[in-house]
């Protein structure tokens, strides 16, 4: 039985040979890959046994700490699981889906949301 996929990643089989990938957001702790045992005294070829703790893991990557460009200069990085988001300051809103975009001005004037006369 061919070894499983991390979660938050997939695997892909060629040959006798597996190969872990993680989703973006996250990075992968362990054998990238590995290759089935082939017997030349006509053993049925197996899978080499991985203990839990060597196994292939997918964990978050703080993309704060590890991306040049996150943020703007008016937000504040923050790490959320498989992603990030800004947190802007006041006077700021995010322009992108789910706050990973950039912070931008909010134009009070136009919006109607300040007596700007």
């Amino acid at each position: 039985m061919e070894p499983d996929a991390p979660e938050e990643g997939d695997e892909w089989l060629m040959g006798s040979n597996v190969t872990f990938m993680c989703d973006e957001g996250y990075e992968l702790e362990g054998e990238a890959s590995v290759v089935c045992n082939v017997s030349a005294f006509g053993i049925t070829p197996f899978w080499p046994y991985i203990a839990p703790d060597d196994r292939a893991v997918c964990s978050d990557l703080d993309e704060c700490t590890s991306l040049n460009e996150t943020c703007n200069e008016f937000g504040e990085c923050r790490n959320t699981e498989g992603s990030f988001a800004c947190d802007c300051l006041p006077g700021f809103e995010n322009s992108g889906p789910d706050g990973a975009g950039q912070c931008e001005d909010v134009k009070e004037c136009e919006a109607g949301a300040h007596d700007c006369d």
